[in-house]
């Protein structure tokens, strides 16, 4: 295996990794998001529920001033997972360049040696070409 097939594979395990990085990033958003819309539908059921009864109506406040708090610590997680998501799409455009480049070097290389062999064909039909028409005279 040449060297630039080993970059290329090395790379390529490398933005493999970054992008199940990336998912996990935002699958950790995802559940934020879904916590966020849980204490939501909570604080909704519980209004609701002191609407109807008295007793609930009494530590409404409490259980508010709870929920916003979770929510507020919630948001404050969320804007970091946001933060980290973006911060790791970068690392996986940066990553894909790379494999990017060292395919492209590698094509190019490809293509150079195809030239080369054909250059290489020629020259030898050519000189087998100078030699038949040489035994001719």
């Amino acid at each position: 295996m040449s060297a630039i097939k080993k970059l290329i594979r090395f790379h390529r395990f490398q933005l493999d990794e970054r992008r199940r990085g990336l998912k996990r990033l935002e699958e950790k958003l995802i559940e934020v998001d879904a916590e966020i819309s849980a204490i939501n539908t909570q604080i909704e059921e519980e209004k609701y529920f002191a609407s109807q009864n008295y007793e609930g109506n009494r530590d409404l406040n409490n259980f508010l001033s709870a929920s916003f708090a979770r929510i507020k610590q919630k948001r404050k997680d969320r804007e970091l997972a946001l933060g980290q998501v973006e911060a790791a799409r970068e690392e996986v455009r940066e990553a894909f360049a790379d494999v990017k480049k060292y395919e492209i070097t590698e094509s190019v290389g490809v293509q150079k040696e195809l030239q080369e062999n054909e250059r290489r064909e020629r020259n030898d039909l050519d000189e087998i070409a100078l030699n038949s028409h040489r035994r001719k005279n």
